[in-house]
């Protein structure tokens, strides 16, 4: 009788899951036909992550349409209270044993990819591997590597759920590697004092319809200027990182444009790890191995 209701248990879950995945991709046709895709901030609205994350547990449909036309009409949506600071501390924390551990190093999308870290600086932000220009210590992670930090676990507690907004299953890409075209990787960047920031620039709704991102540190405790601004109709910036705490995180549509304004600009270039703006972001994104791989780009205003 226990395996019965079990066995009837996951049948019940999986039917409405894919209930949930089958209407979410339906909402996000129907968005992107509807209207083009969103290039200017609207607005910023404001969520527990208890209350977004518990819409996507408990397939409310009619919650989840609301989340995906804010997202469509160009709001950031901010997602308050989604890390403890003790999870930020952590994070942050590990980043900074690994630089103890291991030297400074590069590696494209390839199969067999070891996570890695570098330092883009100045010299180098015009030269950089990348698709738009940034000065950041970046931190990147695989799921195919031996995760020695634990980092994954702590990122799957939010990127399920969004991978499910985008209209995906909660574990989409996980055992991909980059061959496969699609892989997941986890960024956490540190944007050090007088110095870190990223080019103004969009990004492809391909693989995912949102940005998404955590900040580990406060503007007002851990630096004191710049971060993270959408651009509105009237090229105003838009500050997002006054709204944000330690653990808030926030999503918007990938197409607006968005950068990073330099932290603390009045301040002496400082790469010390223990000051500036931390943050953690998810891709699902094409790897060097895709044919016509889809990148962000810069924005001129």
């Amino acid at each position: 009788y226990q395996k019965l209701t079990y066995t009837l248990r996951v049948l019940l879950m999986k039917k409405v899951n894919n209930r949930r995945r089958d209407y979410i991709q339906s909402v996000w046709t129907e968005l992107e036909r509807q209207s083009n895709s969103p290039r200017f901030v609207t607005g910023i609205v404001k969520l527990e992550w208890q209350t977004f994350a518990s819409a996507i547990d408990h397939a409310d449909l009619r919650e989840i349409a609301k989340y995906l036309d804010l997202l469509h009409s160009g709001k950031v949506i901010v997602l308050q209270n989604a890390y403890s600071k003790e999870d930020c501390e952590q994070i942050i924390k590990s980043c900074i044993n690994w630089t103890t551990q291991q030297s400074e190093s590069f590696s494209p999308t390839v199969d067999g990819a070891p996570d890695f870290y570098q330092s883009i600086d100045v010299s180098q932000a015009s030269k950089s591997f990348y698709s738009f220009k940034r000065i950041q210590k970046q931190f990147y992670l695989y799921r195919w590597n031996n995760d020695p930090y634990k980092l994954f676990p702590l990122a799957d507690k939010t990127w399920t759920r969004f991978k499910t907004m985008s209209g995906w299953s909660a574990d989409e890409f996980c055992a991909n590697k980059p061959s496969d075209g699609v892989v997941d990787r986890l960024h956490i960047h540190h944007y050090p004092k007088g110095l870190g920031g990223q080019e103004l620039h969009a990004d492809p709704p391909a693989r995912q319809k949102f940005i998404q991102g955590f900040n580990l540190t406060t503007l007002g405790e851990d630096y004191y200027s710049g971060g993270l601004y959408f651009i509105q109709g009237d090229n105003c910036k838009v500050f997002v990182d006054e709204h944000l705490t330690k653990g808030d995180g926030y999503i918007a549509y990938p197409t607006v444009i968005h950068g990073v304004e330099k932290i603390d600009c009045q301040s002496t270039p400082d790469w010390s790890m223990g000051k500036g703006r931390w943050f953690m972001g998810f891709y699902s994104m094409d790897s060097d191995l895709s044919e016509n791989r889809n990148r962000g780009w810069p924005e001129k205003l």
